[in-house]
């Protein structure tokens, strides 16, 4: 199973697209604190990151 990481300020984007990805078998996590989103990422180890800008 692939880990999706998500990094979204939107609680309401970050959680629905959390919940599709899930529905098409995706492992994901959302970002909590943006002052430690790289320790996140290296606790999460994901394939893939998605990243508002």
């Amino acid at each position: 199973m692939y880990k999706i990481l998500i990094v979204e300020d939107d609680s309401v984007i970050s959680k629905q697209l959390g919940e599709q990805l899930k529905e098409w078998g995706f492992d994901t996590s959302c970002v909590k604190d943006f002052q430690n989103v790289l320790a996140e990422f290296h606790a999460f180890s994901p394939a893939l990151v998605l990243l508002d800008i």
